[in-house]
């Protein structure tokens, strides 16, 4: 993965254990009015097993070629992460809109560059 130099003052925010309650709106807001160029959210992305909403709600205050990035918590590995239109299935369709470089297994075993930050998404399986 290449790192062509990351832009002066960019910010990354971190968001973890969302759920799909008010405080994960309240949070993607601030991320929003704070203005974050990106996210990496480290797992239990929700506790009912629904990618739709999740991405839904990503996409309704950041967009949807926002760069949200994520690995499975536990609640996503034990509810399926890996099904079909799932969250990796999800991860996989955002790095390709948003332009990121990655390499090995979506959110569990991964590298990427975006902007010139390179990281790592790695998660338990």
């Amino acid at each position: 993965v290449a790192n062509k130099g990351m832009p002066v003052n960019f910010t990354v925010a971190m968001a973890a254990d969302s759920g799909y309650e008010e405080g994960f709106t309240k949070v993607l807001q601030l991320i929003k009015k704070r203005g974050a160029e990106m996210v990496l959210h480290p797992g239990d992305l929700d506790y009912t097993n629904r990618p739709e909403r999740f991405e839904e709600r990503i996409d309704a205050i950041l967009g949807p070629d926002y760069p949200y990035f994520f690995t499975p918590g536990n609640h996503e590995t034990r509810m399926g992460f890996f099904s079909d239109n799932g969250y990796q299935d999800r991860l996989i369709a955002r790095v390709k809109r948003v332009g990121a470089q990655c390499s090995g297994e979506a959110g569990i075993n991964t590298i990427c560059s975006y902007k010139g930050l390179v990281f790592l998404l790695s998660s338990l399986s």
